[in-house]
């Protein structure tokens, strides 16, 4: 207590230096890509924003790798695309129930009326009857948990902007990438494991897909399956 009076500490001071330390830390985009893990990914840091060594922007569905400016991090999900299509299937045709309920768009409503199954859909993209081709092509446009994973990271941007590239994730080793995650941003985060809270499916839907259905899922998302083999050669290379 200088001059036996104490020191008042004023809020706006304070306010002012926890600014001036919170904008010293580098930004992280977090990218959600549609069933790659992504709301158990975001539930889990939620509250984490300020707390480690970056500051989080736990972003939507909305923003893409290109809409981040060049020299900010990013992190984000994959997913081998057949799996992620069956998931996206399941997920819209039961309107994101339990967790969420939104309902279908008049697209969304003609795709699920038609088409039963994951399988069904897939096999109709090679249909030799044009209209049913056509519907099965309208069909994975009509549906965005459908689009390619490279809407939001495209490959040739996954290799020119790597150093943006903070953490890719599979969704496949969920748990221990998002562990290798924490350790990096320097937080303290754990994904919520229960099927509502992270947005899973049930264990019982029938994931089957034909050798037809698999080979027009492969042609259809050939660029999300250069995205992940980019983003292999990324992790081997960083060993």
């Amino acid at each position: 207590m200088p001059n036996g009076r104490a020191t008042r500490v004023r809020p706006a001071r304070v306010a002012r230096a926890v600014r001036r330390r919170l904008s010293r830390k580098p930004v992280a985009h977090f990218l959600h890509l549609p069933k790659t893990g992504g709301t158990a990914i975001r539930a889990a840091l939620v509250g984490q924003e300020l707390s480690g060594s970056y500051r989080l922007h736990l972003a939507y569905h909305g923003l893409t790798f290109d809409e981040v400016p060049r020299g900010e991090k990013v992190f984000f999900a994959v997913r081998d695309p057949a799996s992620r299509f069956v998931s996206g299937f399941y997920s819209r045709q039961r309107k994101g129930q339990p967790r969420y309920l939104v309902e279908w768009t008049e697209a969304e409503a003609a795709v699920f009326e038609r088409f039963s199954t994951p399988n069904d859909l897939a096999e109709a993209l090679s249909d030799p009857r044009r209209e049913t081709a056509d519907a099965a092509r309208a069909a994975m446009s009509a549906v965005r948990h459908f689009h390619l994973q490279s809407h939001w990271v495209r490959p040739a941007a996954a290799v020119e902007r790597s150093d943006d590239i903070l953490a890719a994730l599979s969704q496949s080793r969920l748990d221990a990438d998002f562990a290798a995650l924490c350790a990096v941003l320097q937080v303290s985060a754990s994904l919520p494991h229960d099927d509502v809270a992270a947005h899973r499916n049930p264990a019982a839907v029938d994931r089957r897909l034909s050798d037809r259905a698999t080979a027009n899922l492969r042609d259809w998302y050939a660029e999300d399956y250069e995205l992940l083999d980019v983003l292999a050669r990324r992790t081997r290379g960083a060993r």
